[in-house]
């Protein structure tokens, strides 16, 4: 005989799985972005599979290889270069720090006379 009765023991495996299932939300936080940006490239690409694939009839996996490499070629080496410049940029200004204010008044200057 158990010390708890079957409604309580389902709550208590309901209160343990929702225990987890926060447990696991919280560690997946760090991937989450990664998550995201897998299930929006899945959507973007899937019209381009299927069309490949069954009208076509192209290989299943060399289309899959195709649409991935295109992704890589369109979509990430773009943002990566855009991102890496943007860097370079502010690591410079970082580091020279006079520049940096030399600059902000030019663009101050004209703007504070204007009003």
């Amino acid at each position: 005989m158990s010390i708890f009765t079957y409604k309580q023991r389902n709550n208590i495996n309901l209160v343990i799985i929702i225990a987890l299932g926060c447990l696991i939300a919280y560690s997946l936080m760090g991937i989450f972005g990664s998550l995201l940006s897998t299930l929006v490239l899945y959507t973007i690409l899937r019209p381009g599979y299927i069309y490949l694939t069954e009208v076509k009839n192209w290989n299943r996996r060399l289309t899959a290889i195709l649409l991935l490499f295109l992704s890589l070629i369109v979509l990430v080496l773009p943002f990566y270069a855009l991102s890496s410049m943007v860097i370079e940029k502010i690591t410079e200004l970082k580091n020279d720090q006079i520049l940096f204010y030399q600059s902000l008044k030019q663009i101050q200057t004209p703007l504070y006379f204007s009003r």
